[in-house]
């Protein structure tokens, strides 16, 4: 069992994502973490989980801040969710094969739904790796001159 969770860039100072989580009445660690980028750690709420969707979606399209959005599910997933006008428009997943669901069929065999299709879990089909690995997408939250060849490595894992 590993580490699980959230948090969120913001393309903007801190002072005005300050404003405008207060104006939300949004609880937070918020922190400079670059020129024209605030880092914020929001409150968990059930089960430990920070509503970080919630707040992409607010952030971008209340405030037009454009936002990342990462999470990280017990330290074997990480997904990042761009948010701009109030919409995600890019999501990234460094491996799909974390993200299907599994259930036991009415012969009580463990099979896998992702991304639609029911697999076996040792189906050689099952998708795996990573998805969404586009660094021109995230290049607009790094500070200064970003190598998108190195960026896009990085992604790709």
């Amino acid at each position: 069992m590993g580490t699980s969770y959230e948090g969120v860039l913001v393309v903007a100072g801190v002072g005005p994502v300050r404003t405008a989580l207060a104006e939300a009445g949004v609880r937070a660690i918020v922190a400079p973490v670059g020129v024209g980028r605030t880092a914020i750690l929001p409150r968990e709420g059930a089960h430990n989980v920070a509503d970080v969707d919630e707040l992409g979606c607010h952030l971008s399209g209340t405030c037009g801040f454009d936002v990342l959005v990462h999470s990280v599910y017990d330290s074997d997933l990480l997904s990042l969710y761009v948010y701009r006008g109030g919409e995600c428009v890019h999501e990234y997943h460094s491996d799909t094969a974390f993200l299907g669901t599994a259930f036991e069929d009415d012969d009580g065999e463990m099979k896998l739904l992702s991304e639609g299709v029911l697999h076996d879990l040792d189906d050689p089909a099952l998708p795996s790796g990573p998805r969404g690995a586009e660094p021109d997408v995230f290049a607009p939250f790094g500070t200064g001159d970003v190598d998108l060849d190195r960026l896009g490595g990085l992604l790709r894992g």
